[in-house]
């Protein structure tokens, strides 16, 4: 019988989140595979690919099998944890194809969960069915910058007033990331008015949360990615306003901007000032890794889990019929359950030029 604490693991899709963001040098983990290699309760085995070409190159490069074909590697693998990093459209027959295998204890699927929420769904209760645990790769619940803004948001910034978030790289990619962190941050959407972006695959979104007993407007912004890759958060409180500042693979940044009170006594915007945010690590991956492992090992649920991420869906499937139906304000819960999210886009294609 297998040592419980010890886990044979394998990638599926040998691509830029899967194994390829290794080649930029970040100076901290950005994928599944190294993440795999670098803990030491996890045997890295495999690697699957559609292109067996990169498969095989990845697997010569780490030493690991290659194959091209799903099925035979499960079976011929073992696996106790598979990774599923391929294209949206991809995920939920894949983990149909994973929970056939009684080995599996755990599946580390990337955002979005799918395409749908049927399909979200689906997914979260074949894992249940089959006793899997399912971590979504909402990487910023793991984010010890993110994690230390959320708990000390309110010695920070005092009640919240409004938020601001610009993004690009399209809303199903870098979008779905705010969402989910906006979800983390002031929980309960309650309603949303989108209307469609000349940008490709995003939209102008205004999202109404429920928070503190507090309702709360944020405003999602598109940005173009052929100028630049942004994914901030300005948000504003009683005590003071902070941006969170996106450095594709550089260190963490923000700005703080403390409020006063003016001599006719009206709050402003003082100088910029720092906090104790600075010199974190970005060890996202690691964690994200763990709290699986560790999901498996206590039989838990996983900080950002299926249903975490069905919550996601939600929201993205919304912003869709709202854009369709000329803004039209959307309350949750939303039951359009197989209305299809745009394609995921990304901003890392354009990093290489």
């Amino acid at each position: 019988m297998k040592n419980m604490k010890n886990y044979n693991a394998v990638v599926i899709g040998c691509g830029n989140i899967g194994c390829q963001l290794e080649k930029y040098n970040p100076g901290f983990i950005t994928s599944h595979l190294v993440s795999y290699l670098k803990n030491p309760k996890i045997t890295l085995v495999a690697v699957c690919d559609i292109n067996m070409e990169k498969a095989q190159s990845t697997a010569e490069e780490y030493h690991l099998k290659a194959y091209s074909n799903i099925k035979q590697m499960l079976k011929e693998t073992e696996p106790d944890i598979v990774s599923v990093c391929t294209p949206d459209e991809t995920h939920y027959p894949i983990l149909k194809e994973i929970t056939e295998y009684e080995t599996v204890k755990g599946v580390w699927c990337e955002k979005p969960i799918a395409i749908s929420m049927e399909e979200a769904s689906n997914m979260v209760e074949l894992c249940q069915e089959h006793n899997i645990k399912l971590l979504i790769n909402h990487l910023r619940r793991y984010d010890s910058f993110y994690l230390a803004l959320r708990d000390n948001m309110n010695r920070l910034l005092g009640d919240i007033q409004s938020v601001v978030c610009y993004y690009s790289g399209g809303i199903s990619t870098v979008g779905s990331h705010i969402i989910d962190l906006l979800n983390f941050y002031f929980g309960k959407c309650i309603s949303i008015r989108a209307k469609t972006s000349m940008i490709e695959s995003n939209f102008n979104v205004e999202l109404l949360y429920e928070h503190n007993n507090k309702l709360i407007v944020v405003n999602m912004v598109p940005c173009n990615n052929e100028f630049f890759s942004i994914m901030e958060l300005n948000i504003m409180g009683t005590k003071a306003r902070l941006d969170t500042i996106y450095k594709p693979f550089g260190d963490y940044d923000y700005r703080y901007y403390p409020t006063r009170k003016s001599r006719v006594g009206i709050n402003y915007i003082s100088e910029q000032k720092k906090i104790e945010f600075d010199g974190m690590e970005r060890n996202f991956f690691e964690n994200a890794l763990q709290d699986l492992i560790d999901s498996i090992e206590k039989d838990k649920t996983p900080f950002s889990s299926g249903n975490t991420a069905i919550h996601t869906i939600e929201i993205l499937s919304a912003i869709v019929y709202s854009a369709n139906n000329n803004g039209f304000e959307v309350k949750l819960p939303f039951k359009e359950t197989n209305l299809i999210i745009p394609r995921a886009l990304g901003d890392i294609g354009k990093w290489k030029n």
